[in-house]
C-alpha cells in the first residue's frame, strides 16, 4: 500500500528516510520496504540523499 504525501505523519518522516539514506544507514531490505510503501515518491527521495551525499559541503 503507498503512502499519501498528505498524510502529515508519514510526510514528516521524509527528511529522517533521506538523511539515513544519504547516511547509507538502510538494508536493502529496508530499502525494498520503504520502496513499497513510498511508491512514487521513492525515486525522488533515492535522488535527493544520492545529490546530497554527493554535493559539496558548503562552509
Amino acid at each position: 500500500m503507498a503512502v499519501m504525501v498528505k498524510d502529515p505523519e508519514m510526510a514528516a518522516l521524509i527528511p529522517h528516510i533521506v538523511e539515513q539514506l544519504r547516511l547509507e544507514n538502510v538494508t536493502p531490505e529496508e530499502r525494498d520496504a520503504l520502496a513499497e510503501i513510498f511508491d512514487d515518491l521513492w525515486p525522488l527521495m533515492v535522488a535527493e540523499a544520492d545529490r546530497l551525499r554527493t554535493e559539496p559541503k558548503r562552509k
